[in-house]
């Protein structure tokens, strides 16, 4: 169970930082 949160918890950051990047680009 533990590992199943932990990659739950890294997925949605990649997903975070992936929009964050995105936002940064388009600011470009």
């Amino acid at each position: 169970m533990p590992m199943f949160w932990k990659t739950g918890r890294s997925f949605l950051f990649l997903s975070c930082f992936n929009s964050f990047l995105m936002r940064m680009v388009d600011y470009r």
